[in-house]
């Protein structure tokens, strides 16, 4: 759906692959993760690691979980539930990329997904 979207996209398999992604000097602007990945680290977990490694990294979670946006409705990352239409995502992200950066923060031009 992303790369439907225009977006460029770098795919990680579970957060270990993700944090490998991040800590080089690809230009990264968003991250998109599952709540729930393989591996046994969450994606918030991983939202929150790589943004101790890029402060500038905007992120998008999702989740087909049943009561999950309840259960980090209080975090500090949007949640968009599954099932979702493109059209709905897309809004998301252009809401998110265009939100200026917060001070500090440096921009960024890629996207990045972990599922």
């Amino acid at each position: 759906m992303l790369a439907a979207l225009g977006y460029h996209v770098t795919s990680a398999t579970n957060a270990a692959e993700a944090l490998e992604v991040i800590h080089t000097d690809a230009p990264i602007d968003l991250l998109f993760t599952d709540v729930v990945m393989p591996g046994g680290v969450s994606g918030v977990s991983l939202a929150r690691t790589a943004r101790e490694i890029r402060p500038d990294l905007r992120v998008l979670l999702t989740s087909g979980f049943v009561g999950e946006g309840a259960v980090i409705e209080d975090a500090e990352f949007p949640l968009l539930d599954k099932p979702y239409e493109t059209a709905l995502l897309a809004a998301k992200l252009r809401k998110l990329l265009d939100k200026p950066p917060a001070a500090g923060r440096r921009k960024k031009s890629r996207a990045a997904a972990a599922e």
